[in-house]
């Protein structure tokens, strides 16, 4: 099983973190390299307040649980890795050491909002929206120069009917990508759990669901959400039994 630390440098390098959260890092880092998960797994889970898309804390967060053999938690953060980076090789490989590989065909089938978020998952939301606001940059130039530089009239048509569109779908994406990491789309069971047939506690039990068991999130209704298992199977699991992905 990969268990790699990730260090963060990219972040550090271009100053995304402020350098409270570079300490803090920091101190999680050295205390997962000295075997003290549980001081490891609170300074992940407080940069995760300010930070909650950062696919590396995710990831670390995950490899301290699964050393403290805290098997849901782990699977709940390498899945939350691969929601916002679904080409995150080393969680997917981990993902598959803590749960049985499963044929091709026993796999989820993705979604359509799943499937557009992977095309473009290859910028994360800060990203998009610096593209976003360069393209909005850009069309206000082009305008500018359009209106008031007579001589360069077709270049600031040319800049402003090209930035704008790209600004527009820029920003588009943006909102798409926020709305899809805020909504869960599948639950996670965080202990055994029966899966009933109807929306009640004493309705027949189709199953029980172990722990650590990715369920897709059909509906909810009041304290009971209706889920569908990866052979289809289709029923209902009390709210506080499971948590969202």
């Amino acid at each position: 099983m990969r268990k790699l630390l990730i260090v963060c440098e990219l972040f550090f390098s271009i100053s995304l973190f402020a350098q409270d959260a570079q300490s803090l890092f920091s101190k999680a880092t050295t205390a997962y390299e000295k075997n003290d998960f549980p001081t490891a797994i609170t300074s992940y889970k407080t940069l995760l307040k300010d930070y909650p898309y950062n696919v590396d804390i995710h990831y670390n967060l995950a490899n301290a649980y699964q050393k403290q053999q805290d098997t849901v938690w782990a699977v709940y953060h390498y899945e939350q890795v691969l929601k916002v980076q679904p080409d995150f090789k080393a969680a997917r490989v981990n993902l598959q050491f803590l749960r049985p590989i499963e044929s091709p065909d026993r796999h989820f089938q993705m979604e359509t909002s799943e499937v557009f978020y992977s095309l473009f998952s290859m910028f994360s939301i800060g990203t998009w929206s610096m593209i976003a606001l360069l393209f909005s940059v850009l069309t206000l130039v082009g305008f500018a120069v359009k209106l008031y530089v007579a001589n360069n009239t077709k270049i600031g048509n040319y800049a402003f009917w090209i930035a704008l569109p790209l600004a527009l779908f820029s920003y588009g994406i943006v909102k798409f990508q926020q709305n899809y990491l805020t909504t869960p789309h599948y639950v996670l069971t965080l202990k055994s759990a029966s899966l009933k047939n109807e929306q009640r506690e004493f309705s027949r039990e189709i199953m029980t669901l172990p722990q650590a068991t990715k369920c897709r999130l059909l509906s909810k209704e009041n304290n009971w959400y209706q889920v569908q298992l990866v052979d289809e199977t289709v029923g209902w699991v009390e709210k506080n039994l499971v948590i969202g992905l």
